[in-house]
């Protein structure tokens, strides 16, 4: 019913496309319209104090509606119907995360410029085939794919995507500038769990999403117990948080139960970012996922989880090889796991020390970039073609 609704409202709007309005605003989301994270969410909050640019983000969520009414921000939601409608109209350019891109009622111009921001480069192809249509995830719908390193040019955008060299735009992303600011504030700790998080250590475990079914992927971990886990945990004064790929969402399991193991619901928490939160945990738990990136870049400890790496490997694949390149050691069993928990969350210069070699290479391969600033590169780039 919703849909039919959204169709006669479509077809009632539509001859407003071809009015001659002037094409002057920027539209931006986050993979979600119900997400305010991720490269989206800081190149809007910069391009915001530019005065010279007019820059909207596009949300369904209350809570990222009040909190940009609490910021004075400008955004379009869908509860605001004609504003909505207006600024689509009069969009120029619209900019995304993902495979798609804001295009309210369909009203939005034909020439209007697609960009996509990018999501993640590490070790990964980053080119799906979707289990639910079989076809491939495609980005030659935009007109400029940007991406953060030479590697990543020739490798992902021009062998793997297959794209036009007018299409590829290479400007970093603009959430590693956050994590260039040095702080120690816990802002997504408090956010989460409030003040709980005090005394603890902290491990955030980032399973990369896959292009086939799957449960939590720790969980098929050799050996793995959920409940003896927590209270390996709770002896060590050790807090988890884990996360999961909305796209194909695996089982939260048993761990709404156990109080040192958490995770984080995006619906609940639609202000919680990945990438704040790297800044303020002491190892990252990880198999393939592109936060291996930026975790790399600060020079934390990482250790790898990755049951079904076979599967995954012949269903997918690496842009080079995995176990020669892994920013960490990897767990085929829980005892493994624990023992090098203990390890580097103790003695964290034997991680640095032995991955070193290793880190500067990804850094090299996936992030060339990172002494140039990408929101200032982005917002010349927009200067150029507003």
């Amino acid at each position: 019913m919703k849909k039919l609704i959204k169709k006669i409202i479509s077809f009632i709007f539509f001859p407003l496309k071809f009015l001659p309005l002037k094409k002057e605003f920027i539209v931006i989301q986050s993979f979600s319209p119900n997400i305010y994270s991720d490269n989206s969410r800081f190149l809007y909050e910069y391009l915001s104090k530019k005065k010279n640019i007019k820059i909207f983000w596009y949300t369904q969520n209350s809570l990222i509606k009040n909190y940009l009414e609490f910021k004075n921000l400008k955004f379009i939601n869908n509860k605001n119907i004609l504003k909505t409608i207006w600024v689509t109209l009069k969009t120029k350019i619209v900019i995304d995360t993902g495979s798609s891109y804001f295009n309210f009622l369909n009203l939005l111009s034909n020439n209007a410029i697609k960009i996509c921001l990018g999501h993640g480069a590490g070790l990964k192809l980053l080119k799906f085939k979707y289990i639910s249509t079989g076809k491939y995830e495609t980005y030659k719908k935009f007109n400029y794919v940007n991406f953060t390193s030479d590697f990543t040019v020739k490798y992902l955008a021009k062998k793997n995507y297959g794209l036009e060299d007018s299409k590829i735009i290479k400007f970093g992303y603009p959430r590693i500038e956050n994590l260039k600011i040095k702080n120690k504030s816990k802002t997504m700790l408090r956010y989460l769990v409030g003040n709980k998080y005090k005394s603890k250590k902290i491990l955030y475990y980032t399973p990369t999403w896959r292009p086939y079914n799957y449960n939590l992927p720790i969980l098929n971990l050799k050996n793995f117990n959920l409940k003896k886990f927590n209270l390996f945990l709770k002896k060590n004064n050790y807090l988890f948080f884990y996360t999961i790929n909305t796209a194909n969402a695996p089982s939260k399991s048993e761990s709404k139960k156990l109080e040192n193991i958490i995770y984080i619901d995006r619906d609940k928490k639609p202000l919680f970012d990945t990438t704040s939160f790297l800044k303020e945990i002491d190892i990252l738990i990880n198999d393939c996922a592109t936060t291996t990136t930026e975790f790399s870049l600060l020079n934390k400890p990482q250790i790898h989880v990755f049951p079904d790496l076979k599967k995954y490997e012949t269903k997918v694949g690496f842009l080079i090889n995995y176990k020669k390149n892994k920013a960490g050691p990897l767990c085929k069993d829980f005892f493994t796991l624990k023992k090098e928990i203990l390890k580097y969350s103790n003695f964290k210069n034997k991680y640095i020390k032995k991955y070193k070699l290793i880190n500067k290479r990804n850094i090299n391969n996936f992030y060339d970039m990172y002494k140039k600033d990408s929101n200032l590169l982005f917002y010349k780039f927009l200067k150029k073609i507003l």
